[in-house]
């Protein structure tokens, strides 16, 4: 009779043989469960490696819009490049997975550069609840849970809420993402925010003006601090 720790292996196993992971960028099979790419592609991946240098074009992108103690992506962002793909897998193919690997990645980055000490809580940016019903999760939000455990900080997903459902801010015009995002963001819940140092987290960075639209509700508290992370950065 075969026990109960051999059977759920030995279905691993059978399973592995049927439905084998692939690199998500050019189907090879990988030689490590769980990382979504081979050797091959990861190397391609280009890391941003913005954590440590203050002055970085995130925070470059955010000067003068929202007074940041820091901010970082993980990765460049290009069109059509294994970054892409990545985060489309994670948006569109229900693999919020991804969005824990590569939390726990720029979670270690954040913790060697010294530059993010002290944050209180961690907050993503919210989707509109009738998006989030229809996609099935936020694509943030393994990402930002895993950044917070990762840098010992509360994770409050409920706090920021997006108060309109809008329309796609890709193809939008810097101005005009600003002009759509004035007041779709607000604050959920009045709790004790005071002097507290908050990173603001999503998933891609492209002109900034839904992140600087979701930290406007934190300005108006007093002595509060935000920082930024993201994914990718839009180069």
């Amino acid at each position: 009779m075969i026990n109960n720790i051999v059977m759920p292996r030995i279905l691993t196993e059978i399973f592995d043989i049927f439905f084998p992971e692939e690199c998500i960028n050019c189907g090879q099979l990988l030689q490590i469960k769980g990382r979504y790419f081979c050797f091959q592609c990861l190397s391609d991946l280009t890391l941003a490696q913005f954590s440590a240098f203050q002055g970085n074009p995130v925070e470059r992108t955010f000067r003068g819009r929202v007074p940041l103690v820091a901010g970082t992506s993980l990765f460049l962002f290009e069109k059509k490049g294994p970054v892409q793909k990545l985060l489309h897998e994670l948006k569109y193919k229900g693999k919020p997975q991804i969005g824990i690997f590569l939390g726990h990645w720029l979670g270690e980055d954040i913790k060697r550069s010294k530059r993010f000490e002290g944050i209180d809580l961690v907050v993503q940016v919210p989707l509109h609840p009738k998006k989030e019903r229809k996609r099935g999760y936020n694509q943030v939000s393994w990402f930002a849970r895993t950044l917070a455990e990762n840098l010992k900080a509360d994770f409050r997903p409920e706090l920021l809420e997006k108060v309109s459902e809008g329309r796609t801010q890709t193809h939008k015009t810097r101005p005009d993402r600003i002009l759509d995002s004035i007041q779709e963001y607000r604050l959920r819940l009045d709790c004790p925010l005071k002097g507290m140092h908050i990173l603001v987290v999503d998933d891609i960075i492209t002109t900034g003006a839904t992140l600087e639209a979701c930290c406007m509700p934190f300005l108006q508290i007093p002595k509060i601090r935000i920082s930024i992370a993201s994914m990718a950065f839009t180069v």
